[in-house]
């Protein structure tokens, strides 16, 4: 007497008369599709009393089969676009202050090791980043000058004293790379001095329209 598998739909020959799945498989699927939290609580518990050993499997695990790896997310990734962007946009709105808390301790906690990875990320893709940078500046030009006038204007005392500690732990440096600018920008700063005192100049030579005030002045 066949029976049909209740989860997968296999038809198979039972060898006891209370058997209703085909194998133990189905039977374990079905057993945690229907006591999901009882089974999740479980697997927690496994996985927090065995913790370096699960730590240690994934790793063996996922360096022995990183391509594969790589190439089922991208296909679930592509696959699920829409929907991954909406879970992450409700997760970061719900979770703000706790991603925010997370992200600055770790960046304390690993602060030069982002600094050598960016360092590094930024000589590998100067060019690129230039472009970038140059693409967004011009797209976004007003609102980058209002933004800027905003925070010197509300940082007023504080970027003073940084300037003033940078500058006197940099003097040399920046001495330095002040000569080197005016010797290869010769030429550009000259122009710009002479196209400067020429409008001075003009505006000095023009008569002013307004009678000066002070002076002697006529009694009628």
């Amino acid at each position: 007497m066949s029976r049909r598998c209740l989860h997968c739909g296999t038809p198979f020959e039972p060898t006891k008369s209370n058997q209703r799945y085909c194998k133990r498989k189905c039977h374990a699927a079905a057993y945690c599709a229907a006591n999901r939290d009882r089974c999740a609580a479980r697997r927690a518990a496994n996985r927090a009393a065995n913790r370096a050993r699960e730590v240690k499997y994934q790793a063996a695990y996922y360096a022995a089969n990183r391509a594969r790896i790589a190439k089922l997310k991208a296909v679930h990734y592509a696959a699920n676009s829409a929907r991954i962007l909406k879970q992450k946009a409700a997760y970061r709105a719900a979770s703000h202050a706790r991603i925010a808390k997370y992200q600055a301790a770790y960046r304390a906690a690993n602060r030069d090791r982002i600094a050598k990875r960016g360092a590094a990320y930024h000589a590998a893709n100067r060019e690129r980043i230039l472009k970038r940078q140059a693409v967004y500046r011009a797209a976004n030009r007003t609102r980058i000058a209002q933004h800027a006038a905003a925070y010197r204007a509300a940082n007023r005392a504080k970027l003073a004293k940084y300037h003033e500690v940078y500058y006197a732990a940099n003097r040399t440096r920046i001495l330095k790379q002040v000569v080197a600018y005016r010797a290869a920008n010769r030429e550009r700063i000259l122009k710009r001095q002479a196209a400067y005192r020429a409008a001075k100049r003009k505006r000095l030579r023009t008569p002013d329209p307004l009678p000066r005030l002070g002076g002697h002045v006529e009694k009628g």
